[in-house]
């Protein structure tokens, strides 16, 4: 018996050298994730580096959205926890925050707080030392916590007025509120839950970026066209970049050591270099950037923008020529980008249609070469047999095209019950 079960496996080994290599089994069309270890991170667990979105340098990039995910009313900010392999978004309107499953790209909770205290949600961050999610709740000035086990309110903290937005500070276990009506930050220590700091910006502060290599925080005031530089070591201000439009978000990009501003007045993305805190280059499109997110693994960055009515888009700029190489357009405004770095794919919130798109590279979507005349079951059962032939395991896991949620929305817009935060 075990002479012939060896004989099979020779006979399928061979197969496998021979024969799939020239019918596309193993070609690049079929993406993987591959382990790296993240020197940001708080612990020693290795993450999974995205796989390559397949783009071109023309500007012609394979990108489509691969799925459509109902959520609150008009969502804003997004946020990846990779703890869990969630996307948490806050629902401006509807006052709760969305919990999306990452591997399912399902709605698995809706939170909306102890007595509802969840009110106005526009900015939210994930602490991944602590397992929590910080919600900011513009129309009470407080930020709410969330524990991401039992997807429940734990604590809300009071801080400065109309509270936009949140950045987590991983160095210092701090979360920084951006407080657009007060014009200052308030800085969140993440053990106690508790406001140690106050500081002063420029005019409407509405988003930050960590540098974590600096121990920086970059300020985006929308309001005095400028970006404020906070040292989280003495939390006060050691610089202010000005010469921006109305700076709306920013991400930071820990390969290049840049700060990608999305500046909305003027239309383009700048990029401040942290080592002379001074703006190095502006990517014009001819778009509003209002949402902005960094991809370690692929060194990109994805930008939310508005379109022509209501319509918007998410751009690619690859940080090694600060040049748009992909643009896929959505059905709405987007002010909310997270990047999942466990799927390779991207989350824009669309904010006027209540859901959220799902964006992937279409090449690590493509099915097995059809002149191969076999099914992607046939592969896996093929797969499965050398595994078994070879005396061990393996775990297979495909991935297709996911269909929008059967709770289809309406294909006539509703007009927005809230508009985004005001640039005062």
């Amino acid at each position: 018996m075990q002479t012939e079960s060896l004989g099979i496996a020779v006979r399928v080994a061979i197969v496998v050298v021979l024969i799939l290599p020239g019918i596309g089994l193993l070609s690049s069309e079929v993406t993987r994730p591959s382990v790296r270890f993240d020197p940001a991170s708080t612990g020693s667990v290795p993450t999974l580096r995205a796989p390559q979105l397949d783009l071109s340098s023309s500007g012609t990039g394979c990108l489509s959205v691969v799925a459509t995910i109902d959520v609150g009313s008009n969502p804003f900010g997004l946020a990846y926890d990779s703890g869990k392999n969630e996307i948490f978004v806050a629902n401006a309107a509807s006052n709760n925050v969305s919990v999306i499953d990452g591997a399912s790209n399902k709605v698995v909770a809706d939170i909306s707080g102890y007595l509802g205290q969840i009110v106005g949600p526009y900015g939210i961050a994930y602490d991944r030392g602590k397992g929590e999610v910080f919600v900011t709740s513009e129309f009470s000035n407080g930020v709410d916590v969330i524990n991401d086990t039992t997807n429940t309110v734990v604590g809300p903290i009071s801080v400065g007025a109309s509270p936009s937005g949140l950045v987590y500070d991983s160095g210092k276990g701090e979360v920084f509120a951006e407080n657009s009506g007060s014009h200052n930050v308030s800085v969140i220590n993440d053990t106690s839950n508790k406001v140690v700091a106050n500081l002063n910006v420029g005019n409407a502060p509405v988003a930050a970026a960590y540098d974590s290599a600096k121990g920086e925080v970059f300020v985006m005031n929308s309001g005095s066209g400028n970006v404020s530089v906070i040292s989280d070591t003495s939390n006060s201000v050691i610089s202010t970049i000005s010469g921006f439009g109305s700076p709306y978000s920013a991400a930071y990009d820990r390969g290049k050591g840049e700060v990608f501003v999305a500046d909305e007045g003027s239309g383009n993305v700048s990029v401040i270099s942290d080592t002379n805190n001074t703006v190095i280059a502006n990517v014009s499109g001819g778009f509003s950037p209002d949402a902005i997110a960094y991809d370690s693994g692929d060194g990109e960055v994805f930008v939310g923008t508005q379109g022509s009515g209501t319509a918007g888009s998410v751009r690619v700029i690859s940080d090694t020529n600060d040049t748009v190489i992909a643009t896929v357009s959505v059905s709405s405004y987007v002010f909310g980008v997270a990047s999942d770095v466990l799927s390779g794919e991207v989350y824009a919130s669309d904010f006027y249609d209540s859901a959220v798109s799902v964006i992937a590279s279409c090449k690590s979507y493509s099915s097995p070469s059809a002149s191969s005349g076999l099914s992607m079951t046939d592969w896996i059962v093929i797969a499965a047999v050398i595994a078994a032939a070879a005396g061990g395991t393996t775990a297979l896991v495909t991935r297709s095209r996911r269909r929008r949620g059967s709770a289809a929305l309406s294909t006539k817009r509703p007009a927005p019950p809230v508009s985004p935060p005001k640039r005062m």
